[in-house]
């Protein structure tokens, strides 16, 4: 036998697997390392969707305040009855109307700026009854431009009738994106639907609260509680009217 060389056989190792015991410890631990990390990255992806909802909301703000400047302090109307151009923003336009953001399109810089990205379809921010009918049509109308809303999270609400800040959205009108092109306000003949009739209205698209955009261009996120959208006159801070 040569020198150092050892003839004794070798013992194959035996690896111990994990118990019982082990394996459910490990399960816990993965389930509360879940528990934790997931509503975390729910919450920062519905932050970066209401980020991106505001930062769209100022484009469009500033486009609705170029268009006045460029149309004698006029704002934009709801739709003109003429022709949209090739590649129109609203899906459906035909050769009789041009929509809102179709005619703002020209001065915003930005061609998707229209649509909310927590939106379950196109669009999303609608445009003030107040000032898409027709009430008031000029900035010198309005007792406070930098209290009053002219756009803001839009759908069709499934209960009307309930306070605000609880609206929510009907199921049955995902996909229609003309109804979420304008809200409706308190003094419209609208405002009192029932429920399923397509009551359209801002509503707490962003955890609890709604992008809105004033008169002034500037942009806010707040519960849409505070819009003053109780159907009471006595209401102090009513941001959906012109007083």
């Amino acid at each position: 036998m040569l020198p150092g060389w050892n003839t004794q056989p070798v013992r194959p190792v035996c690896r111990r697997g994990f118990t019982i015991i082990e394996l459910v410890i490990i399960l816990v631990v993965l389930g509360l390392l879940g528990a934790l990390i997931l509503p975390a990255l729910a919450h920062a992806r519905h932050q970066s969707r209401a980020n991106r909802c505001i930062d769209n909301s100022r484009h469009i703000g500033a486009a609705f305040a170029t268009y006045a400047d460029n149309n004698d302090g006029r704002f934009v109307p709801f739709k003109k009855n003429e022709a949209c151009p090739g590649g129109s923003v609203v899906p459906g336009a035909s050769d009789e109307h041009t929509y809102w953001p179709d005619l703002l399109r020209e001065y915003a810089g930005h061609e998707d700026i229209w649509h909310c990205p927590s939106c379950r379809g196109q669009f999303g921010i609608g445009y003030s009854e107040l000032v898409a009918g027709g009430h008031v049509k000029r900035e010198s109308e309005l007792a406070a431009p930098a209290a009053t809303v002219v756009f803001g999270d839009t759908d069709v609400i499934a209960n009307p009738s309930d306070v605000p800040d609880a609206w929510r959205p009907s199921e049955a009108t995902v996909g229609e994106a003309r109804n979420r092109l304008q809200f409706e306000i308190p003094s419209s003949p609208k405002w009192r639907r029932k429920k399923g009739q397509g009551a359209r209205r801002i509503w707490n698209r962003h955890m609890k609260r709604a992008t809105v955009v004033f008169a002034d261009q500037h942009a806010e996120v707040l519960p849409v509680s505070h819009l003053g959208f109780q159907e009471n006159a006595s209401v102090p801070q009513r941001l959906w009217d012109e007083q």
